[in-house]
């Protein structure tokens, strides 16, 4: 189940679990809806991944997690960001609105960049 996340301590234990993938968006956004959807079809291929889902407007976030800019995009679109042992090793500004072309470019780029770190999935 993608996880929502709602306070910055909850965020941080959610990170720092093996691999993570976390959209933060604007709740209040129709791509709020959008991106859930998004999590949950990769959630149905994969239980190595832990998925989770943001609120950029209503969390105090760090600039360690996200810088000024990122934060501004989230609000208007979406960052999507891909932690492995509680680092980021996959960020990802906006997606593109259509679902199949979003699940193939996070599939694909999820998969390569675990390859490069010797980490072998299916999704």
């Amino acid at each position: 189940m993608v996880k929502i996340i709602s306070n910055a301590d909850e965020l941080k234990t959610f990170l720092s679990k093996g691999i993570a993938l976390v959209i933060f968006t604007n709740r209040d956004s129709e791509l709020w809806n959008y991106t859930k959807r998004l999590l949950e079809r990769l959630e149905e291929v994969n239980d190595e991944i832990t998925f989770g889902l943001v609120d950029v407007k209503d969390m105090d976030i760090g600039e360690n997690i996200l810088k000024g800019y990122e934060k501004n995009v989230a609000i208007r679109r979406c960052v999507i960001k891909l932690y492995f042992q509680g680092r980021c090793i996959l960020a990802q500004e906006g997606v593109f609105g259509t679902m199949d072309t979003d699940l193939y470019v996070l599939r694909r780029s999820i998969r390569e960049v675990l390859r490069q770190r010797g980490f072998y999935i299916h999704i």
